[in-house]
């Protein structure tokens, strides 16, 4: 059996999406593909049905479909996946049940043919294969089975493929962050901006057109908001509808107009009545 790819940052707390690694657990509660699931642990598939209404703070559920049987799907059991897919173990929902994904299961890189086989977890005997994406602000991250050819994804989970820029630093604000010598740094293409948004380093952004305050902003269509404000759904329980951009009020929780929305410790957004 070939190495397997590990993405090492899957150990990180999705906190948008409540997720942390552990096992998957099938129609029976046993563990589904993958060894994290060797210590016994169960699931009941009552609580796990996305449908089944037995938890209010599904987070996964209220984002991303469940059990739609696509690639990239989370799925709590093996008969959510369709046809020529497995339940690959990914982790647990911030009330502890069991999910996984979607995907084609595989050993190595060749079975995936021009895929590669990635490990979703550090002791993983099974992946799931991924493809490249080679065009800027194409999807990536786990929900997508996608890793970038030559540029960077902007969320683990699921977010899109952007050229890295240098932000110009102001002294004044503070100890400038030191660029890892691991990243790459690109000139932005005529009109896009280098807009820090994204990234938590104070030195480095991402290439995009800003749009200004209160317009829509669709970064799978090169858009982001301008420095100073951020891209939220307009309505929270919608992530699939309509983004616009917001006063961020995330850092120091004043408005300039309005009131700082909190969305749960994560960010803060101003709103006006």
């Amino acid at each position: 059996m070939q190495t397997l790819r590990s993405l090492g940052f899957f150990f990180l707390v999705l906190a948008a999406f409540g997720v942390a690694l552990a096992a998957c657990g099938d129609d029976s509660g046993d563990p589904v593909s993958g060894d994290g699931g060797s210590d016994g642990s169960t699931s009941d598939p009552a609580k796990n049905d996305p449908d089944s209404g037995a938890a209010s703070d599904r987070d996964p559920s209220q984002l991303i479909a469940v059990g739609d049987g696509e690639d990239g799907s989370f799925c709590t059991r093996q008969s959510d996946c369709g046809e020529g897919l497995s339940c690959v173990e990914a982790g647990v929902d911030s009330g502890g049940r069991p999910v996984g994904i979607c995907g084609r299961e595989c050993q190595g890189d060749s079975d995936c043919g021009a895929e590669v086989c990635v490990g979703l977890t550090s002791n993983a005997t099974v992946g799931v294969c991924f493809n490249f994406v080679r065009e800027e602000f194409g999807e990536c991250g786990i929900g997508a089975t996608a890793l970038c050819s030559d540029r960077s994804c902007t969320d683990d989970f699921l977010g899109y493929c952007v050229n890295l820029c240098e932000v110009p630093f102001d002294s004044d604000a503070g100890t400038a962050d030191e660029i890892p010598a691991s990243v790459t740094t690109a000139e932005c293409s005529a009109g896009q901006e280098c807009l820090g948004n994204l990234i938590t380093f104070n030195t480095l952004g991402i290439c995009a057109t800003p749009v200004a305050r209160g317009e829509s902003c669709d970064l799978s269509k090169g858009t982001d908001c301008a420095p100073g404000d951020i891209c939220v759904p307009v309505d929270l329980d919608d992530p699939s509808g309509d983004w616009r951009c917001f006063e961020d009020c995330t850092d120091d929780n004043t408005c300039d107009a309005g009131s700082c929305q909190d969305v749960n410790g994560v960010i803060g957004f101003c709103v006006t009545n």
